[in-house]
This record gives structure tokens, C-alpha cells and sequence, in this order.
């Protein structure tokens, strides 16, 4: 190595146009790399276009961008070093700790990872960011750990946030529902257990590791549908059969995401049936029915009254002349008839119906004998619907 320094003293100017011609050319070569040269343990697979440099002396040192978000691979290239030597790249993450490229942490020299400077006198290499926000320090090192030259970059120095709100229909239901957001990465993980109501404000993880979590409403509560969840960003992934969003919270240009999502829930509706039977069956008339299920039925009609909320309804007949409401049943437990009313019990999603029967009043005819003179003997017989044989 001090040979090849002594070199490219004796060549002076010469070295020294060399080295500024291929700072001049800069992105282009550096874009222009094919991976023909010879590559050490790390070094990238393909050709980078850099777009932030730093230039010490002849060396100059590039990534493809200034800021990373979490996880991302940095590309590192550099221009001006001397053809076939061995140089090794050392990474100092935010916290002071020194790394290689693959994550691992050791002492100099075994610690870092080695690249082979190509015959254009570049180097290329890729290093995995891993959870650490903050400035980032890349530098060349030859092979008695002198640095040649150094770059900073930055990865997200901001954090991303999840809210999840909780809307219901009807609006404003007391009901309570379960949730967890699961996600990030092995440094950082989340898993937080929380419940919602429409009226509660909603959830905020607080300032969280931006990158993928999951967002799941766990068992719905008996009558109670999930029928949306919407989020305001534009990447996250629903799936309301499985009642949970995936949500790509992402970072651009130290702008770190907040995405909210809405889980809505339905209350099932119901429905309530007033059927109508007479006796005897198929009676002409009609009977009218005022309350919650209202309207004038004959016998095997109904009045059906549909989309109706949990709570408690009623309807009433009236009577009309000559009919008795001889019964009122309702087809289940907790729904009962007294009077002329049926009072419907209706849960979430459930169809209850109470008949009413009436029976038609019967009536009497009677064939009286008088005779002329009173009391005269004899028997008469008579005929038809009122038939026999009577005396005076």
C-alpha cells in the first residue's frame, strides 16, 4: 500500500488531472457500472446512480439518496481509489456502535466488511439499515485502518402513528368493542390490546417504528355486523371478512405517516309480523291494527314492518262488531299479547311475529207455537234450520 502511495506521489499533476476528470464525470460513471470488477463480501449486485457525494482530497464517497426510511438497503459508491486494493467500509450508526454491512458487531479489523476497488478505480456497496434513526456515518478505510473518505446519510429521524377509530349505527352505541394492533420490526415490535366505543376518543399508538402493522377487531359482539373500514392513506390493505386492515405506515423525506382507519359497525336490524287469522277460516272483513305495525288486514294476511332496531314494539287491533279476539301468540319467548295488544320483544337481527285470531260470534234463532185458544192439544212439526215438533 505505501508503494502504491509513493506512486501516485511521483506522478503529481498527472494523478491528480486523473482524479479530477473522474470527479467531473461523477453520477454518470458511477451509474454506468456493470459489476465486470472484481466485488469483496457485501458489495452490490448491480450498477447504483448515486446522488450524494462527499469529496476528501482525490476520493469521493456517494449514496443514492440523503434519507432512508427503516429497513431500506443504502447504496454506497465511491470513485478515486487506486485499481485492485483491498478497502474496508465501516458503518457508525446514530448511537456511537460501529457495524458492518450484514448487521454484525466486532472490532476492527475482522469487524467490517471488505470491497475490491474496480479497474476505473471505484467501489460499490450496500448496507441494510437496521432500526436506528438518525445520522449515519459510512467510511473507507485502508488496510492499516486509515480513513480515506466518509459520507453521512440519515434514516428516518421521525416516527409514524396509528389511530383507529370506532364509528356504530346507530351513532353513539354504548356497545364496546375489542381490538389489536400487531406489527414492526424484531427491534421494535407492537402489540397493544385496547377497547373502543363510538363516543370514546380514538386509539393512538403514540409515535411508533414507521413500517407494516395489522389492525384487527376481534370477535364481534352477538348482533353486530362490521360492514366498512376505510383508512386515509392510499396503500394500507382491507379485509372486513376478516375484520382487519394492514396498514403501511411509510415515511417520505422526513414526513413520517400518521394513518388513521374507521371500523364501522352495524347493529343487525329486525323485523315484526302482525298475521291475521279468523274463525271461521277464510272470514270476509277486514281488521285494522294501529301501533308500531299499523294497517287494515283480512284473514291469512300480514302487516310485516322490517329494519327495525333492538327494543320493544306493539300493536293493537280493533275489533270490529260481531268478532271476538279470541287469541294473540307470538312465536318466541319474550313476546307477549294481553288485550288487544301484542308487545314485540325484538333483539338484534331477529324476526318476530304474533298472530291474532278472532272468532266470529254466533247467534241463535227460535220457533215459538202460539194457538187459538190457548192451551188447545196437538203437536206441530216444523222444518228446515230450526226443525221439530212443538205444542201451544
Amino acid at each position: 500500500m505505501d508503494v502504491l502511495r509513493k506512486m501516485r506521489s511521483k506522478k503529481g499533476l498527472v494523478a491528480a488531472a486523473c482524479a479530477l476528470l473522474l470527479l467531473l464525470c461523477g453520477l454518470a460513471v458511477f451509474a454506468a457500472l456493470s459489476g465486470d470488477g472484481p466485488d469483496g463480501p457485501g458489495a452490490s449486485a448491480g450498477a447504483v446512480a448515486t446522488q450524494f457525494c462527499t469529496t476528501t482530497g482525490d476520493y469521493s464517497v456517494c449514496t443514492d439518496q440523503a434519507d432512508y426510511v427503516p429497513e431500506a438497503t443504502v447504496h454506497v459508491t465511491g470513485g478515486g481509489f487506486i485499481p485492485g486494493t483491498s478497502l474496508a467500509m465501516k458503518v457508525t450508526r446514530p448511537d456511537g456502535s460501529t457495524v458492518t454491512g450484514d448487521g454484525s458487531f466486532a472490532a476492527w479489523p475482522t469487524a467490517y466488511d471488505t470491497v475490491i476497488v474496480g479497474d476505473d478505480g471505484t467501489l460499490r456497496y450496500d448496507y441494510v439499515l437496521d432500526g436506528i434513526n438518525g445520522e449515519y456515518l459510512v467510511e473507507v478505510l485502508d488496510a492499516d485502518g486509515n480513513v480515506l473518505a466518509s459520507h453521512t446519510f440519515t434514516d428516518c429521524d421521525c416516527s409514524c402513528r396509528i389511530v383507529i377509530d370506532k364509528v356504530t349505527d346507530p351513532a353513539g352505541h354504548s356497545q364496546s368493542f375489542d381490538f389489536t394492533l400487531t406489527g414492526g420490526s424484531w427491534w421494535s415490535p407492537v402489540n397493544k390490546h385496547f377497547s373502543l366505543t363510538d363516543a370514546a376518543a380514538p386509539y393512538d399508538s403514540g409515535d411508533i417504528q414507521c413500517g407494516s402493522y395489522t389492525a384487527t377487531e376481534k370477535t364481534l359482539p352477538a348482533g353486530w355486523n362490521l360492514t366498512s373500514i376505510s383508512c386515509n392513506d392510499g396503500n394500507s390493505t382491507v379485509d372486513v371478512g376478516a375484520r382487519k386492515v394492514t396498514i403501511k405506515a411509510d415515511k417520505d423525506w422526513n414526513k413520517c405517516e400518521t394513518v388513521k382507519c374507521t371500523f364501522t359497525n352495524t347493529l343487525r336490524r329486525g323485523t315484526i309480523i302482525v298475521e291475521k287469522q279468523t274463525n271461521p277460516d277464510g272470514a270476509p272483513g277486514s281488521f285494522a291494527f294501529s301501533g308500531n305495525a299499523s294497517g287494515s288486514i283480512s284473514d291469512n294476511q300480514q302487516i310485516v314492518v322490517n329494519d327495525l332496531l333492538p327494543g320493544t314494539y306493539k300493536s293493537t287491533e280493533a275489533v270490529p262488531a260481531g268478532w271476538d279476539l279470541t287469541s294473540i301468540s307470538c312465536d318466541d319467548s319474550n313476546s307477549s299479547g294481553a288485550g288487544a295488544t301484542a308487545t314485540f320483544k325484538l333483539e338484534a337481527g331477529e324476526t318476530v311475529k304474533c298472530t291474532f285470531t278472532n272468532t266470529l260470534r254466533r247467534g241463535t234463532i227460535i220457533v215459538e207455537k202460539q194457538t187459538n185458544p190457548d192451551g188447545a192439544p196437538g203437536s206441530f212439526a216444523f222444518s228446515g234450520n230450526a226443525s221439530g215438533s212443538i205444542s201451544d
